[in-house]
């Protein structure tokens, strides 16, 4: 409907420029006409003879339906750039949707793994030129396969989603956590060696147990730590991160 009535709009503002264009046109033909045939000007504007009433009628015609035509021309053309932009706003909506998609899981709101792999290889870039700490925290939710089966989805989503936001309230924001798998999280810690770690990994941990103390399924934090070194390949410590587990 908005379009529509731009497009009248734009239709009614030219073919109104055209005609007062013509009145324009109208009144210099007539002072002209007065200038060389007629002692009085009123007679020339209103009364003319029937010859220069015929060519002011026909330049008149020709200039208001020329602005019609330009009008509508105009209007087409600025429906069909409108129609051009709101198309590449969808694409670059759409487009926009993928991308986070593949770097946000929707349910929780943390990093996906592929995400989280992006983030520690430039970490780990970044360690092997400027020798700085990189320690990874690794979380698991032991049980939660059998909590997926048993609880309704609300409360599925509540415990992911009190989970996801303790850890991200808890990490500092250089630091990452992300999905690793279905039911565990990898936190990375840049520039923090194993010592300091640890005092994040059970800072979080106790945050963790407190959050499904409130659920009745026999769930279990698991936690581990690992923290790059020098020999490490990528493939490596991607290695290290997948088998470092503990009891908590």
């Amino acid at each position: 409907m908005m379009r529509i009535n731009m497009i009248k709009n734009i239709n009614l503002k030219t073919t109104l420029t055209g005609s007062a264009l013509a009145l324009l046109i109208w009144l210099v033909a007539a002072a002209y006409d007065y200038a060389l045939f007629y002692d009085d000007f009123s007679t020339s504007l209103l009364n003319p003879h029937v010859s220069d009433m015929y060519y002011r009628i026909i330049i008149v015609f020709i200039t208001v339906i020329s602005a019609v035509i330009l009008g509508s021309y105009q209007s087409k053309n600025d429906f069909l750039k409108a129609r051009v932009t709101e198309e590449k706003r969808q694409r670059e909506d759409a487009q926009y949707a993928l991308k986070v998609s593949t770097v946000i899981d929707v349910d929780s709101g943390l990093f996906t793994q592929l995400a989280a792999m992006k983030f520690l290889e430039h970490e780990i870039n970044q360690f092997k030129r400027f020798k700085t700490e990189l320690s990874v925290v690794f979380l698991e939710l032991d049980g939660f396969t059998s909590f997926l089966e048993n609880e309704p989805p609300e409360v599925i989503e509540k415990l992911k989603h009190e989970i996801s936001e303790m850890i991200k309230k808890t990490i500092r924001r250089s630091d990452m956590v992300g999905h690793w798998g279905s039911d565990n999280y990898i936190l990375v810690a840049v520039k923090t060696d194993y010592e300091q770690a640890k005092i994040v990994e059970s800072k979080v941990r106790l945050n963790m147990n407190k959050i499904i103390d409130n659920y009745k399924n026999d769930l279990q934090v698991i936690t581990g730590i690992t923290q790059f070194e020098e020999s490490d390949s990528t493939i490596d410590f991607l290695n290290k991160i997948s088998s470092c587990s503990k009891v908590a």
